[in-house]
């Protein structure tokens, strides 16, 4: 039983790093984003620091990660693009995101700047905020797809919620 789960992981794995190269050649865009973690160290002395560092944990890459994080997150994503594409196959109106191509500055001009901490944060504005349409799905250009919805933590998001609470209307046939 164990190889058995091991092959499915491994499938995983290989199935999670295709979806990103097809999400990438559809014009996905990444880049490392770098989040500080903020710390105030105060010593016996009533002396202190202010320290910051790398929050790795919240670490967004331009290349795929073979790890668990990488594995759920691109499964996240195909469970919205799923959702989205029956949600429009079916007339279902729900909460689409649809994210405006960004223009991502020139490397040169993004180089020239040290800190990686400002390098980020002048990469992340060029991404302009979700939009939600729910008439229709549109594109979502920054992950590559041509529709997407939430709908993965129904728990901690309202508009995940929404988006269960209408499919199984639907699928129970209660229509929306």
């Amino acid at each position: 039983a164990e190889a058995a789960g091991y092959s499915d992981l491994v499938y995983l794995a290989e199935a999670s790093r295709a979806r990103w190269e097809y999400r990438k050649a559809n014009g996905s865009q990444t880049f490392a984003n770098f989040s500080p973690k903020i710390r105030a160290e105060v010593g016996d002395a009533g002396d202190g620091a202010v320290v910051i560092e790398r929050n790795d944990a919240q670490q967004q890459t331009v290349e795929y990660s073979e790890n668990g994080q990488s594995l759920v997150s691109e499964m996240m994503i195909l469970a919205g693009e799923v959702g989205a594409k029956w949600g429009s196959d079916h007339g279902v109106p729900l909460p689409y995101r649809m994210h405006y191509k960004p223009v991502i500055p020139n490397e040169g001009d993004i180089s020239e700047i040290e800190n990686e901490y400002s390098r980020s944060a002048n990469l992340t504005k060029s991404f302009t905020r979700a939009v939600l349409d729910c008439s229709r799905p549109r594109s979502h250009a920054s992950l590559g797809l041509p529709y997407y919805t939430q709908l993965s933590s129904p728990i901690r998001r309202f508009n995940d919620n929404l988006v269960h609470l209408q499919m199984k209307s639907v699928l129970r046939g209660e229509g929306v």
